[in-house]
């Protein structure tokens, strides 16, 4: 390859728009998840997952979703459990489409400058 034809590594990263909305569209279905954790935590109090999740994240155990005022508690644990997961499992998420997106990106730019290479090859055998 000639010097013209080296690949420029900074144009293998999306744009800053497309990785904001990456990140919105990897944290925010991990929010509504914990909310959904949240709600099934409120209408069975007493289920296993209230059970595992009160034992593994709340003081008083899963009995803190029985007590009264419950409610704003399921929701409170729901948002934080729904954060917990966006900031735990979505940094992986986001690299591995970032990865994925600069292979892609650094293969076509691989095969643009192949075919760059093969036409000035042909081009000059043509002309002898």
């Amino acid at each position: 390859m000639k010097p013209e034809d080296q690949i420029d590594y900074s144009t293998l990263v999306p744009s800053k728009r497309r990785m904001a909305f990456a990140a919105m569209f990897i944290t925010v279905p991990m929010l509504i998840i914990g909310l959904l954790l949240g709600l099934i935590v409120y209408n069975a109090p007493q289920g296993a997952l209230a059970v595992v999740l009160g034992d593994a994240f709340l003081t008083g155990g899963a009995s803190a979703f029985s007590a009264p005022g419950n409610e704003l508690l399921a929701l409170k644990a729901g948002i934080v459990w729904g954060a917990c997961l966006a900031f735990l499992i979505g940094p992986f998420i986001f690299v591995a489409w970032l990865m994925y997106h600069a292979r892609k990106e650094y293969n076509r730019l691989q095969a643009e400058n192949r075919k760059k290479e093969y036409r000035r090859i042909y081009a000059g055998k043509s002309h002898e």
